[in-house]
């Protein structure tokens, strides 16, 4: 631990989020950081893109199955000196939309400000409360089924 030091971390005051996080300052804000040297550039080709599984976020949508399908396509892009894993991290922002693009926007707000201000024990209470509320969403949605097909 940081002894008050540039994170402001001690014993009893945690470091939020976001100071392990610190992105370059002419880097965009993202998670996905791509282990790629400066001198390799690359391009994929468009039908690689056409190519790719769209996840929206819906209920029905199974996202065990996108990512079976994402990795499919992935597999089929070959290019020298690029892992694999470096084309699957540069492709699969592409492959999100609606719902699960707007995500992170949902987070903050459920956390009731920057989720990247919160310590690792806050977030942990957090999807605590999210899987309980879940749960209690889930059996009052299945009771207020029974009731409607009982008064029909």
């Amino acid at each position: 631990m940081d002894p008050e030091g540039s994170t402001g971390q001690t014993e009893n005051n945690p470091m939020a989020m976001k100071n392990h996080y610190i992105p370059d300052s002419f880097q965009r804000a993202s998670n996905i950081r791509v282990p790629l040297a400066p001198t390799i550039k690359f391009e994929i080709n468009l039908g690689i893109f056409q190519m790719l599984p769209n996840f929206h976020g819906l209920p029905l949508e199974e996202p065990h199955q996108h990512l079976e399908k994402f990795h499919m396509v992935c597999d089929l892009v070959n290019l020298p000196q690029v892992t694999s894993e470096i084309i699957k991290m540069k492709l699969f922002p592409h492959t999100l939309r609606d719902k699960a693009k707007q995500h992170r926007n949902m987070v903050d707000s459920i956390c009731g400000g920057a989720f990247m201000e919160k310590t690792p024990d806050e977030i942990y209470s957090l999807y605590e409360n999210l899987s309980e509320n879940s749960r209690d969403q889930a059996s009052f949605e299945l009771y207020d089924k029974k009731m409607k097909k009982r008064n029909l």
